[in-house]
């Protein structure tokens, strides 16, 4: 596992193709910093297809970074860690439906559907 820090990020970067992100504690997360996110993961060698978000902290992510997202090449399928109910509920409800994500209560879980799918979309 390779480790990477933006400003308010922390990414773990996988050898399976899966890319963990670990936002800062009490971030907002708009477009701008979306961006910088995801001009990061065009730039890594390894081009990977699968975002893993672990939500263990609590941030706010406008609705601009949201459509950003929808708009990426890169990520092909995420799955979103919620930690609470209440997490789970916001991002539910927020996402784009166009995407091909999925919303967890553990992360092992999380882990186990992306490598299902990665595997998957390896075959085709």
């Amino acid at each position: 596992m390779k480790q990477h820090r933006l400003d308010f990020i922390t990414i773990n970067e996988y050898e399976t193709g899966i890319i963990e992100a670990i936002v800062d504690d009490g971030e907002d997360i708009g477009a701008e910093k979306l961006l910088l996110f995801i001009e990061f993961l065009n730039n890594l060698p390894s081009q990977p297809s699968a975002l893993l978000i672990d939500r263990i902290n609590n941030y706010s992510m406008g609705f601009s970074a949201f459509t950003v997202l929808g708009k990426n090449k890169v990520i092909k399928m995420i799955a979103v860690v919620n930690h609470g109910k209440r997490n789970q509920i916001i991002s539910t409800d927020l996402w784009p439906k166009f995407l091909n994500i999925a919303f967890f209560n553990d992360r092992d879980s999380a882990i186990h559907w992306l490598n299902n799918r990665l595997a998957f979309s390896a075959l085709k």
